[in-house]
């Protein structure tokens, strides 16, 4: 297993891991985090320019996908409830998805994520109850609620290593 930064030449692959993570999501009661048309491939080809996409390869096939981004996210700067544990400088974990062949991404991502930055966020949609229960079986702290500029509502985590 190895986790390396996304490359142009694997966005049909991730297409099919978001495509995979969207019927997971439907049948869990979460129809609509993600559409049909999300991610599109221009926000892609950012996260990869960026330097902010990462994949999990298995026996050279890529099997997950995640972003960790860096420093602010505009999003977090004001929250419609709650507070953040900190406001040190921090990275945040977006976009997670599994083909469904990997277990344990969440896991892998924030530990991966930590070297870089150790005081890491993310958020998910209330109805995504696994990625709920994953973060805090990791000990994120949740932290609060934001709404996004469609309207939709995220909950917030935290967790800052530095303290673990």
């Amino acid at each position: 297993m190895e986790i390396r930064k996304t490359r142009p030449e694997d966005i049909p692959r991730l297409k099919e891991i978001f495509d995979s993570a969207k019927a997971f999501m439907k049948e869990r009661g979460n129809p609509s985090q993600w559409d049909e048309t999300y991610p599109p491939e221009w926000m892609l080809l950012r996260d990869i320019e960026k330097g902010q996409s990462y994949v999990v390869e298995i026996d050279g096939r890529v099997a997950a996908t995640f972003v960790y981004a860096l420093g602010d996210e505009p999003h977090y700067r004001v929250l419609d409830e709650g507070a953040w544990l900190n406001d040190d400088p921090y990275g945040t974990i977006h976009r997670i998805a599994t083909d469904g062949t990997f277990h344990g991404l969440t896991a892998l991502a924030a530990d991966y994520c930590r070297a870089i930055c150790p005081n890491v966020k993310l958020d998910t949609h209330p109805d995504n109850l696994p990625m709920q229960k994953a973060a805090e079986a990791l000990g994120f702290q949740r932290c609060g609620m934001i709404t996004l500029d469609d309207g939709s509502r995220r909950i917030l985590y935290q967790k800052d290593y530095r303290e673990a």
